[in-house]
């Protein structure tokens, strides 16, 4: 939405709103890595040397060079940022690479050119982690769908798509996408050897 907006002010006018100036300064104080003045001028379509940005925001400008500067100048102790990788990897749940990055104050960028066989590993656990948590939750829905299926027939009502999406909703499960329910519903459709 912000890179949105910022396009049509750039199209209409040549600096953004300052109430949005604002904002943009404040979310770049709190991002992790912090980033540089430059590429925050730049997020704000300022192609010159920011001249109008020191004159109009001089306290912001300093805040976010001041503290881009102190991440530069971080002493960097490679082998306990290497022990904080290697813990990332016992972790429960597997934490996404770019959180540990995030939470180690670097870009992705750095840890990969670092440490690539432990940012390979980290990215896999989590991946190997959202697959396998999908499948449960693919797995959870599939049995709610045959508890419902059978309560219906029960009842001698048809189970029709609507009707089984109620039910499973009643168990206080998300159904979530369409198309996931859909194949799933599928799924246990044939198994049961109900006809579409």
């Amino acid at each position: 939405f912000v890179a949105h907006f910022l396009l049509l002010i750039r199209i209409n006018s040549k600096h953004p709103p300052p109430k949005v100036v604002k904002r943009i300064f404040r979310v770049a104080l709190k991002e992790q890595p912090p980033p540089s003045l430059q590429s925050v001028l730049r997020s704000l379509g300022c192609l010159d040397t920011g001249y109008y940005y020191y004159s109009n925001y001089l306290d912001l400008c300093i805040a976010i060079a001041q503290r881009y500067k102190a991440y530069r100048n971080k002493p960097f102790d490679r082998k306990l940022t290497e022990e904080h990788l290697v813990a990332a990897l016992t972790e429960e749940p597997a934490p996404s690479f770019s959180s540990v990055a995030r939470r180690l104050g670097h870009s992705r960028e750095f840890f990969r050119q670092k440490y690539p066989k432990l940012v390979k590993a980290i990215a896999a656990r989590h991946m190997r982690y959202r697959k396998s948590h999908q499948e449960e939750k693919s797995e959870k829905l599939r049995r709610l769908i045959r508890k419902a299926i059978k309560s219906l027939l029960a009842s001698k009502l048809y189970p029709s798509e609507a009707r089984i999406r109620e039910e499973v909703r009643q168990h206080q499960f998300s159904v979530g996408r369409s198309i996931r329910f859909k194949q799933a519903l599928l799924e246990v459709k044939s198994e049961m050897g109900i006809d579409k």
